[in-house]
């Protein structure tokens, strides 16, 4: 017989029988997070964390933390997940590695639970029936297993997510999912499938971000976008510090946006203030009045973001040093941004690419001069992404879909009349084929590009040589053609369409999508599974001109424009 756990009324009442399985569970998550000891056997308490009373109360079914470091958010987390066991809900607690779980429950989850009588109590013994014993695999049904545990009538499960077999492996009520910016996006957008058995279905998203429309910062965009407002005493203006940042900041009559790069060795060092961004009247944020104001209130999805800048732990004088020592470092800019406003970076080595920094040409014509070289890339998908680069100019970018896209993407392709084609070979290999096939009957080169390993050297070779229709095959090691590309773009030598057109943003996008990371040896790589095709295309149109010649698709031509492209380059090229 399982003793009940010994929890006040107002919990008991919240498991009976007719509020277990509502659509949304009581309101009551607050004062049973509080209820909890920390681990040292203190009050758990929001004292300094005030902004987290919210998002624990929030009853959205997805909730999406975008948040400085050490903001208290996977404390808090936790307890929401302990309560939501309370309520006979199962969940998962999603992390990058088993590494890292392991260290989750050993040095927070296992140690709250030893902290409090309540949890200690409500740890579920060994099965009772054969229906409970088939439930779980065997090896999982201890309840100090270190990845499983069962508190009332839910299960606790923490998992490092690494495999498709990590998402499939139990059906749950909710799901939280800590430091996305760490993985790996085709294995979080698989998560909600886990959900989809229940009433429930809680997403509970939380991390620090890194790059703008990447991890955590994609699934904010998606919410409405709530951020902590302050009101100035005097003018009555409204605003929230990370956004009105280094304008919210003085030290007597000097504001911190005041101060040139690179900073100056007279900048005061101590003494400084958050003050209104419109009057700059000094004022505390701890305390001042606030409130929780969403950008976009009709959206369901619920989004918080939280900053270090009304930190209890760190002051106004730590926080303009940390930024004027960023202002001589675009590395740490960027960490700047990510851990202490909370707010994506784009431009840094995480994301080289920001509109800024590009270069735009002015010419509206696909075509700006008919004896000028042409070369088109093409990457393959659902939808055909396809770039045109005449000498330094990007001069077409289109997408094809539909089931006449092959045939439409050919019809462009010969209105535009390149000297060469490239088109990378999956999924649609036999497709891409075909079409070089269809184009060498019309005097078009072209050749298939594989993304090669990082450690792989370039090659340059046939396909279906032996059938008498051979194709000429480009491999390519993928982070080196994708930094080929960066490079180029961001030296000025490749010059995008005028930015006002809409082509011209949706490859900017893409783009910005480049997005760098370090795989579980720490190499540097770029990030797979995002909108990056209008970029991958470009990447190929790049790569064709600078083999054009090499493979013999196009004649050479004395003082080509397109020479600049052309660079020294480890290839084993075989002659026709």
């Amino acid at each position: 017989m399982k003793r009940a756990p010994n929890i006040d009324p107002a919990l008991q009442a919240a498991l009976s029988a007719t509020q277990r399985r509502a659509h949304k569970p009581p309101s009551d998550a607050l004062a049973f997070a509080l209820a909890l000891k920390l681990p040292d056997g203190k009050p758990y308490t929001l004292a300094g964390h005030e902004d987290l009373a919210a998002i624990l109360q929030d009853t959205s079914r997805v909730v999406v933390v975008r948040k400085a470091a050490q903001k208290g958010v996977t404390e808090l987390m936790l307890r929401l997940q302990f309560w939501l066991a309370s309520q006979n809900y199962s969940s998962a607690y999603f992390l990058a590695s088993r590494h890292y779980v392991r260290l989750q429950v050993q040095r927070r989850v296992e140690p709250l639970i030893a902290a409090n009588k309540l949890l200690q109590q409500a740890l579920a013994p060994e099965p009772e029936t054969e229906e409970d014993e088939t439930r779980i695999p065997s090896k999982y049904r201890l309840t100090d297993n270190i990845t499983i545990k069962r508190l009332w009538g839910g299960y606790l499960i923490y998992m490092g997510l690494q495999s498709e077999a990590d998402v499939r492996a139990y059906p749950l009520d909710a799901i939280y999912v800590d430091e996305v910016e760490t993985l790996k996006p085709e294995l979080t957008d698989a998560l909600q499938e886990r959900l989809y058995h229940s009433t429930l279905k809680w997403e509970r998203w939380f991390s620090q971000p890194t790059a703008a429309g990447f991890g955590v910062d994609e699934r904010f965009q998606l919410t409405d976008q709530q951020h902590m407002l302050f009101r100035c005493a005097r003018c009555n203006h409204e605003f929230a510090l990370e956004e009105s940042f280094p304008h919210c900041l003085r030290s007597g009559n000097t504001l911190l946006s005041d101060l040139d790069l690179p900073a100056e060795p007279e900048a005061p060092r101590d003494n400084w203030t958050y003050c209104c961004p419109k009057c700059h009247t000094p004022f505390h944020p701890l305390a001042s009045n606030w409130r929780w104001v969403a950008k976009y209130p009709s959206r369901p999805d619920a989004g918080y973001h939280l900053t270090q800048l009304y930190s209890a732990t760190l002051s106004p004088s730590e926080v303009a040093q940390l930024y004027l020592n960023a202002l001589r470092s675009p590395n740490r800019m960027e960490r700047f941004h990510n851990s202490v406003l909370g707010l994506p970076y784009t431009g840094g080595d995480r994301q080289p690419i920001h509109p800024d920094k590009l270069l735009y040409h002015t010419f509206e014509s696909p075509i700006l001069n008919p004896q000028n070289p042409r070369y088109i890339g093409v990457d393959v998908g659902d939808t055909l992404h396809m770039v045109c680069l005449e000498t330094r100019y990007i001069t077409a970018i289109e997408q094809f879909t539909g089931a006449t896209k092959w045939r439409d993407l050919m019809n462009r392709i010969l209105a535009l009349q390149p000297k060469a084609v490239a088109i990378n070979a999956m999924p649609y290999k036999d497709s891409a084929k075909d079409l070089l096939r269809e184009l060498k009957k019309h005097h078009i080169g072209g050749a298939i590009i594989y993304d090669a390993g990082d450690e792989s050297k370039p090659t340059i070779g046939y396909e279906d040589e032996e059938f008498g229709e051979p194709i000429r095959r480009i491999s390519y090691p993928r982070t080196e053609l994708m930094d080929g590309t960066v490079s180029a773009l961001l030296r000025g030598e490749i010059l995008l369409p005028p930015k006002h057109k809409p082509s011209t943003a949706l490859l900017i996008k893409h783009l910005m999508n480049y997005i760098t990371e370090r795989d579980e040896q720490g190499r540097r790589r770029y990030a797979r599974g995002r909108e990056d095709h209008l970029g991958r295309a470009l990447d190929y149109a790049r790569i064709i001109a600078q083999h054009a010649y090499t493979l013999q698709l196009a004649a050479p031509n004395y003082g080509d424009p397109n020479t600049w492209l052309v660079k020294d380059a480890v290839v084993d090229a075989q002659p026709l």
